[in-house]
This record gives structure tokens, sequence and C-alpha cells, in this order.
């Protein structure tokens, strides 16, 4: 009888120590979840740091594309002015000329006053 009582007992240390050996296991794999899951949330944390870093890389590019835009359409706009003062400025001179000219023989020469006067 002591026998069975021994054995009953050493039946029941054997499922608990099973018992405990599951448990045992079942932390490691919730330990390993969890190691699992802080390496994916500093791969996020790298990643959206990535993320932020290369919006920033755009966002000065696109601020120096634009800034050399406004630079290029400045000269263009500036060129502009220039070609249409010096187009106006040519064409002045120019029909000033002819003008000059073609009034030149309205004028009385000093010829004509000298036979006028005879």
């Amino acid at each position: 009888m002591e026998k069975a009582c021994s054995n009953d007992l050493k039946t029941v240390e054997i499922g608990l120590t099973m018992k405990k050996l599951k448990l045992k296991e079942a932390q490691l794999a919730l330990s390993f979840d969890s190691n699992h899951l802080e390496r994916s949330k500093l791969a996020m944390g790298r990643s959206k740091a990535s993320f932020k870093a290369e919006k920033f890389k755009n966002q000065v590019e696109d601020t120096k594309h634009a800034e050399l835009l406004k630079n290029c359409i400045d000269c263009l706009v500036a060129g502009l002015f220039i070609m249409s003062a010096s187009l106006l400025y040519g064409a002045y001179v120019f029909s000033y000329q002819r003008i000059t000219d073609a009034t030149a023989s309205c004028n009385p020469s000093v010829e004509v006053r000298a036979i006028s006067s005879w």
C-alpha cells in the first residue's frame, strides 16, 4: 500500500514536473515572440526614419528645382524686357531716320533760295 501511495505521489510529481516544463516551454515561446516583435518594431523604426530622410531629401530637391525654375523665369523675363527695349529703340532710330530723309525734300534747299532771289 505504501508502494502504491509512493507510486501515486511519484506520478503526481512527474505530472507536476511535466506541467512545469510545459509552462517553461510556453514562456520560451512567449519570449521568442516578444523578441521577434521587438525586432520588427526596431525594423519599422529604421524604415520610418529612412522614409523621413527620403522625404526630406525629396523636399530639398524639389525646393532646389523650384528655385532654379524661378531664376530661369526671372532671367527669361529680364531678357525679354531688354530685347523689347532694344527692338523699340532700334525701330525708333530707324523710323526717325526714314522720316528725316522723307521730310528733307520738303525743306527748301540753299540752291533753290538762291535761284528764287534772282
